[in-house]
């Protein structure tokens, strides 16, 4: 459910992710994922499309230590 609506199956996923959110922000709650460990992850994503510029080059993962 998301704010009180039912959602497709394929969209509960989303509509958690969304909740989360929502309550992270309104409420103070804390988040689903921890902000260091989402932009080490999303860290991952650029380093690949940087790997794939220089031709599946290896390049180094920043890590925020």
């Amino acid at each position: 459910m998301l704010a009180g609506e039912r959602v497709e199956r394929a969209a509960e996923g989303t509509a958690a992710v969304l909740a989360a959110v929502r309550a992270t922000i309104e409420d103070g709650a804390e988040p689903l994922v921890p902000v260091r460990a989402a932009v080490s992850a999303s860290l991952v994503g650029v380093a690949g499309a940087e790997s794939l510029r220089r031709g599946s080059a290896p390049v180094p993962v920043p890590s925020l230590g």
